[in-house]
């Protein structure tokens, strides 16, 4: 019974990680093939602006998810990888920007409202995770000190 619980946490945060490297695997070739279908097939230019900066934003979410497993093999520092985060989420933010400015020409009162509110989480949840991530990186860092 022993051997249960040495292996099990390890078998519980390996497939956590692979589900985590599946996603972003998955959302990086969900973007590809959505953000291709909707600059051939859509024809409205406001439609089509919104797809492809929805689709970014998954390209964003995809890298995020990637870039720890990336960083690992590629032995990049722990630095680094911070920085790459953040610009990742402040790309992510900008996108957002983008994305409430141009929800603003369409004529649906609904749509307008939901896709304004959309990217307004999306905007608030990056922002966020882009200020935290420095101020918990110092804690843990201040904590070993």
């Amino acid at each position: 019974m022993f051997h249960v619980l040495l292996v099990l946490p390890l078998l519980i945060l390996a497939v956590m990680a692979f589900s985590v490297l599946l996603f972003g695997i998955l959302a990086l070739i969900v973007s590809a093939m959505g953000g291709a279908s909707a600059a051939l097939l859509i024809k409205g230019k406001t439609a089509k602006r919104l797809l492809v900066i929805g689709f970014s934003i998954l390209t964003f979410g995809g890298i995020i998810c990637i870039l720890p497993f990336i960083a690992m093999y590629m032995q990049i520092p722990e630095l680094s990888l911070t920085i790459l985060t953040i610009a990742a989420f402040l790309c992510i933010g900008i996108l957002a920007v983008v994305g409430i400015k141009s929800s603003a020409i369409i004529q649906n009162k609904l749509g307008k409202t939901v896709l304004t509110v959309i990217f307004y989480i999306i905007l608030v949840a990056a922002a966020s995770i882009a200020v935290f991530i420095p101020i918990v990186r110092y804690f843990f860092a201040s904590m070993q000190n």
